[in-house]
């Protein structure tokens, strides 16, 4: 796995060794997991399962120095049931956001189109989720 540094780290060697990067704290394939809620961590962002919709943010989460991210994606509603060729679910752009501490992260969505607020969740890094699907 590669472990990637927060930008003040970045800044701070990049003066000394040219070296560069974008976040800390978390590896590529990584996962944090809680009530409702699963975030897989991928080398340009992340996978998200929720009880009854899916996630992706679709670019690398980077954090500040307090730990907080801020990024775009999209967020897909389920439909409860088979998914119908002709009728697939549409992915609604979508801003994640939130705060990792530790092995924990603090995650919300909100829904770029009507401002819905999704989250916040409480997820712990490596811990199984618990996700209801819909019917």
């Amino acid at each position: 796995m590669r472990e990637i540094l927060l930008p003040a780290v970045v800044i701070g060697l990049a003066g000394l060794a040219g070296c560069s990067g974008t976040i800390i704290g978390i590896s590529t394939g990584e996962s944090f997991g809680g009530l409702g809620v699963l975030l897989v961590v991928r080398e340009a962002g992340a996978d998200l399962d929720f009880d009854c919709a899916t996630g992706r943010i679709e670019e690398p989460m980077t954090f500040s120095a307090d730990g907080t991210f801020d990024v775009d994606g999209t967020f897909t509603p389920g439909t409860g049931g088979p998914v119908r060729e002709d009728d697939p679910p549409i992915p609604e752009v979508a801003r994640y956001m939130g705060v990792l501490r530790g092995d924990r992260l603090t995650l919300s969505a909100i829904l770029v189109e009507d401002g819905t607020v999704i989250g916040p969740y409480e997820l712990r890094r490596g811990e199984q989720p618990l996700l209801r699907r819909c019917l």
